[in-house]
């Protein structure tokens, strides 16, 4: 569980640091990897304690670059 932008953001270089990039035949520089990113941010407004959930998804499927 990330509180903060900023732990966001740490988790996201970790998980780059992480992939593999090579080159292929289509491609000089290629992740060779995919990235699935999902968010569940949840939101409580405090006046009235009403809660919103959202989902945020991010993906980066490997060769696709063009």
């Amino acid at each position: 569980m990330v509180k903060s932008p900023k732990d966001v953001f740490t988790l996201i270089k970790k998980a780059l640091a992480n992939r593999t990039a090579a080159s292929t035949g289509m491609n000089e520089l290629s992740s060779r990897s995919h990235l699935v990113l999902q968010m569940t941010i949840n939101q409580i407004d405090e006046r009235d304690m009403s809660a919103t959930v959202s989902k945020l998804n991010i993906v980066d499927l490997a060769g696709s670059e063009k």
